[in-house]
């Protein structure tokens, strides 16, 4: 009974002239909080059987909600739970007490690759409950954007694992030991996102060596296992992509001699083409390298060039009067472009 309960129970009976009941009242809230009292020999410095083997802190990890996946900035924004428990023999007769953790021995944590994290559990994310065995139980609720640093060579056809590190930096493995908690590793079934299927999570735990502390500490990685739903470029970008592209292709069918409308065409096929990339480029992150959809780009464009060339050269071949075999170069053009694109396009995505 807290003392706020105690005080308001006392009050009732005051009212009510119950005496007797007022007593026991007080009586039992007072034992109530003499049994959650911390043992005066207690030091929160140091951690449960300090002189003894590296304490093994269980890590859970709940994905309750994925709210986005952010390429240009290279982050996922996410709402996830961690839960930590270890055992401090030291407090196992105060099984159902909660304490704040500043009054125990408690690791801190850290998620590494956090960007922009806020914690939502206000009024108890610094508290800490006891069960049998003295096992200490804290959870916690984040949300927010976590840096994922994810590879994005073959967008928009790609899978992807976003990782989220979380450790205790200022505790070396020979002080805590992190070991995965699976059956308290979970992902929410119905996530808040568009674009991605989320099917799959998983925790690994590792030895790493972090030069900011100069120490090597035990690191939990969470992998969040996605599918990028490529549908939405592939008919809104990649088949309109075809369109301007085959729109250059008419230039096969127009007389030679018609120079000017065919050049016409394959700028106008050309400039699409480019502002395409332009609009495709600022919804991706500056990286260092092509992906699967910058080489379908290219590609479409520099076919394009080459249709702007054939014409020229069909057009030379009427200025010097053979026009026969202009047409013939138009007649071949017709199906070796189509079979250039489709076929090169084909083999990037299939190399990737």
């Amino acid at each position: 009974m807290s003392k706020l309960q105690a005080a308001r129970a006392a009050l009732r009976c005051i009212r009510r002239g119950l005496g007797p009941l007022l007593i026991t009242i007080l009586v039992l809230a007072g034992l109530a909080a003499r049994a959650c009292d911390m043992p005066e020999d207690y030091l929160r410095d140091l951690r449960p059987a300090a002189d003894g083997p590296p304490t093994e802190i269980s890590v859970g990890f709940g994905a309750a909600d994925v709210l986005g996946v952010d390429d240009p900035n290279q982050q996922i924004i996410i709402d996830f739970y961690v839960r930590l428990a270890w055992t401090d023999p030291r407090l196992a007769h105060l099984v159902g007490c909660r304490f704040a953790a500043t009054d125990i021995w408690f690791p801190e944590i850290y998620i590494l690759n956090s960007s922009q994290l806020t914690q939502k559990r206000r009024n108890a994310r610094n508290d800490v409950g006891i069960e049998d065995g003295g096992t200490i139980v804290w959870v916690n609720r984040y949300i927010g954007g976590v840096s994922t640093y994810h590879n994005l060579r073959r967008f928009p056809f790609d899978d992807q694992v976003f990782e989220i590190e979380i450790s205790i930096p200022e505790a070396s493995t020979t002080e805590v030991q992190l070991v995965p908690d699976y059956e308290r590793t979970w992902l929410g079934e119905k996530l808040n996102i568009e674009g991605w299927d989320f099917h799959s999570i998983s925790m690994r735990v590792e030895d790493h060596y972090f030069p900011q502390v100069q120490q090597e500490v035990s690191l939990a990685v969470i992998g969040l296992q996605a599918e990028r739903n490529s549908e939405y470029y592939v008919y809104r970008v990649l088949l309109l992509l075809v369109i301007v592209v085959a729109m250059s292709w008419v230039i096969f069918w127009v007389p030679p001699g018609r120079y000017e409308f065919q050049i016409g065409i394959c700028a106008t096929a050309l400039l699409t083409a480019i502002a395409f990339n332009f609009s495709l480029s600022s919804n991706l992150p500056h990286v260092g390298y092509l992906t699967i959809m910058d080489r379908l780009v290219i590609w479409a464009v520099l076919l394009i060039f080459l249709a702007a060339v054939q014409a020229l050269i069909t057009v030379q071949l009427v200025l010097r009067e053979r026009t026969e075999a202009a047409l013939t170069l138009d007649r071949r053009a017709r199906w070796v472009f189509p079979l250039m694109f489709f076929g090169g396009w084909a083999a990037i995505i299939a190399l990737g």
